[in-house]
């Protein structure tokens, strides 16, 4: 049988500066879904090591120039790395893991990664995912084989 299409509770930055936490399917296209246009990771990757999580924004290269044109200016202040990257539109955060696992994340901690990213706990959480892609990179060859 198929796996079960996880659901997890993503943040939307809403173009106007509010938040909502919302629960979705991460199904095929579930970004395109939620936001109502095809989108991108904000900046290189979008990722925000600290909280397993991705920053997902709408992809102005792929709208009709009238519709970009028309898409607000998200108001949202971004935490570094990302302090200085411009969207349009609402953006969505999730958390995966390094191995694609999605999981819940929510508005209480991203406010509280926003108000201090170099907090000593974020600055952990960031080793330790460092240190377990590098554990994974090694053992990549064996795990392979054990996908389901």
């Amino acid at each position: 049988t198929p796996m079960a299409t996880p659901r997890v509770t993503v943040i939307v930055l809403k173009a106007d500066g509010t938040y909502i936490e919302q629960n979705v399917a991460i199904s095929p296209g579930w970004q395109e879904k939620l936001v109502g246009y095809p989108t991108v990771p904000l900046g290189e990757d979008g990722v925000i090591e600290a909280l397993d999580a991705q920053v997902i924004c709408i992809d102005e290269e792929n709208l009709e120039p009238d519709q970009a044109e028309s898409l607000p200016v998200n108001t949202h202040e971004l935490p570094p790395p990302m302090e200085d990257d411009e969207a349009k539109g609402d953006m969505i955060i999730w958390r995966r893991n390094e191995v694609g696992c999605p999981s819940d994340i929510t508005i209480e901690e991203w406010k509280e990664y926003c108000l201090n990213p170099k907090a000593p706990k974020f600055l952990q959480a960031i080793d330790a995912r460092r240190m377990r892609k590098e554990d994974d990179e090694n053992d990549d060859e064996e795990e392979e084989e054990e996908e389901e």
